[in-house]
């Protein structure tokens, strides 16, 4: 009887001909073949369907896990809202935004979404970049009934904030919608030639 030892070769998938370094090659080429698993044997494993431990720990108290598959501005409205479907009003709503965490509103999209939530924000119109789709979004979700405080677990509100000109760290205050801040225009100047056709 003899023992056969299993000898695994490297299978480069960087290619001697990609503009690399030795070491970036090696490199890559391990880091490739640990995700996708070259050396491992293929086959199936079979899910329980239950949850690991370290994951049902993560989800919050309104049986959400925080995940935001829609949080990409070029994915369009239909495609998020199907990405949210099952999942609380307040997620349901973050999905509806824009999803550029632009500021314009005031708030980042996801804590938009939570004082609209929680009933602390009345306002639907203020997402800019996501225009009247957006709005009728959030008009419609809200109407189907807003999730009770008491149901959803407390978020931290994240509000954008700017700070006046020559103010010390301790002293910035933030400016919102209602309390805008005022801005003087000093001067033009022209960045291109003078003979420039742009």
């Amino acid at each position: 009887m003899s023992i056969q030892e299993r000898v695994v070769t490297a299978v480069p998938v960087i290619p001697d001909s990609a503009p690399f370094t030795h070491e970036q090659r090696a490199w890559l080429n391990g880091f490739f073949a640990g995700v996708l698993s070259l050396d491992a044997p293929v086959g199936v494993t079979s899910l329980s369907g239950a949850l690991p431990p370290q994951a049902s720990l993560a989800l919050s108290a309104d049986g959400d896990d925080g995940q935001d598959p829609w949080h990409d501005a070029s994915m369009v409205i239909d495609e998020r809202m199907k990405l949210a479907g099952g999942r609380p009003q307040r997620r349901k709503l973050y999905a509806a935004m824009a999803q550029q965490d632009c500021g314009q509103c005031g708030y980042l999209c996801e804590s938009y979404a939570d004082v609209l939530a929680r009933g602390e924000e009345k306002r639907t119109n203020l997402c800019v970049p996501g225009g009247k789709e957006t709005s009728r979004m959030l008009k419609q979700l809200l109407e189907v009934g807003t999730a009770a405080t008491s149901d959803v677990a407390p978020v931290p509100v994240v509000v954008a904030t700017a700070v006046k000109p020559g103010a010390k760290t301790e002293d910035r205050t933030g400016y919102t919608r209602e309390a805008p801040v005022d801005a003087l225009f000093k001067s033009a100047k022209r960045i291109s030639g003078k003979t420039s056709e742009k």
